[in-house]
């Protein structure tokens, strides 16, 4: 069904950038934290608020 909405290209796009993002918080998590999740749920935190500080100031 999203495949529908936008296309397949950008489909292939989002799916390969969500997967390079979930990469590198799994490399965080094992290789610099010692399997703790924390260090991925503080950066998640942080670029949702940013985000959404940005949303609300209209800078995107």
């Amino acid at each position: 069904m999203f495949i529908q909405l936008i296309g397949f290209l950008k489909s292939v796009m989002i799916f390969a950038f969500i997967s390079l993002i979930a990469y590198v918080f799994g490399a965080i998590n094992e290789k610099k934290a010692g399997g703790s999740i924390l260090p991925s749920f503080f950066i998640h935190a942080f670029t949702n608020t940013a985000a959404g500080l940005c949303l609300a100031m209209s800078l995107l």
